[in-house]
């Protein structure tokens, strides 16, 4: 695993992985003086990245050894040893633009990370025997990881999207914040989508007649943003669509109001739902209600949908519940907390 590099990093990591993080409030990041601020932002991940993935790559080693020797765990490994091994040695100055090439590479190079981690999981499953506690160690790992990550990712593409939006005389539209969109479009994003959604089913030959019942202001938006929405609808709807294929069912009901200060969506499907007894595992990555030989439906079955949507809710405080009715159908409530005035810490 660490075959490529030297017992020195390896020491620099686990020295790193020890160092407090600063707390970085969500309403910091947003403030007018983190934004205009090119050198504070450049400071403050050149400091905070590397405990950040040093914590990570510690982390992931309490996973068990024969889940951390596959292929694809390995592949994560390189990845954000590697990353952390240049950010460490590299030389920060002042207005340093050379920074930001650095982090559009890191970026790129954990573009897929958590299709890695889906199949690591897959693998791992299907050939090893695996007792329940152990199961409940590794979701534990791979939940604080994804955390991480989001935070990481954050954090990073903010600084991004400032620095493009500067460097190319782009004014904060509507007083954006970043990539956070103060006048983000549910509505919009829900039709996105849904669209998205049919071109996958188109892509796969499935069933494509699925009704969107859609009770909604089309001009109610919140402060969020607009990818963070489309990720969660996507993974939640995909799973209802799914759920209605194998059930015979066609409907889909969505209602979406603003109470205040955060949008609650609710998402009906017809399609069977599950059993109750089974819904404290709908969370883990390392479960799902779908077998990927049984229906052959190509765009689900890893369990990372619901997991990393819940992620993505209760990061800026919101939340995920799952209601189901077994035989019947499931409501899903997705609740996003305005992030505007929100104190919430960047973990």
């Amino acid at each position: 695993m660490y075959k490529k590099k030297t017992y020195s990093i390896i020491n620099t990591i686990n020295h790193y992985s020890k160092f407090k993080l600063n707390s970085i409030k969500l309403n910091y990041v947003i403030s007018n003086k983190y934004i205009t601020d090119f050198n504070l932002r450049n400071k403050l991940l050149y400091k905070e990245l590397p405990i950040r993935l040093a914590r990570r790559i510690n982390d992931l080693q309490l996973l068990p050894y024969n889940f951390l020797k596959n292929d694809s765990m390995s592949y994560i490994f390189d990845q954000y040893i590697n990353s952390f091994d240049m950010l460490y040695n590299y030389d920060l100055k002042e207005n340093d633009i050379n920074y930001i090439n650095l982090l559009e590479q890191i970026i790129i190079n954990h573009k897929n990370i958590e299709e890695k981690m889906a199949y690591s999981i897959h693998e791992f499953k299907n050939k090893n025997n695996i007792i329940s506690s152990e199961l409940a160690n590794i979701n534990k790992i791979i939940n604080n990881f994804y955390i991480s990550r989001l935070g990481i990712n954050f954090l990073v593409k903010q600084h991004l999207k400032l620095y493009k939006n500067d460097s190319h005389n782009i004014k904060n539209c509507n007083n954006n914040f970043g990539i956070i969109n103060n006048n983000c479009n549910i509505y919009n994003n829900l039709k996105k989508t849904i669209n998205q959604i049919k071109l996958t089913l188109d892509y796969h030959n499935l069933n494509n007649n699925i009704i969107y019942n859609i009770d909604c202001n089309k001009d109610l938006t919140t402060c969020y943003i607009d990818s963070h929405i489309q990720y969660i609808l996507f993974e939640i709807l995909k799973n209802s669509v799914i759920a209605n294929i194998n059930f015979n069912k066609n409907k889909i009901n969505i209602k979406i109001d603003k109470q205040e200060n955060e949008i609650i969506i609710k998402i009906s499907d017809f399609g069977g739902g599950i059993s109750r007894k089974n819904l404290n595992k709908i969370y883990d990555f390392t479960y799902t209600t779908h077998k990927l030989c049984k229906n052959k439906i190509p765009i689900n079955g890893f369990g990372h949908g619901l997991g990393m949507s819940r992620i993505y809710c209760r990061f800026f405080g919101g939340d995920l519940i799952l209601i189901p009715f077994k035989n019947y159908g499931c409501d899903t409530y997705i609740y996003l907390k305005d992030m505007k005035n929100n104190d919430i810490n960047i973990v």
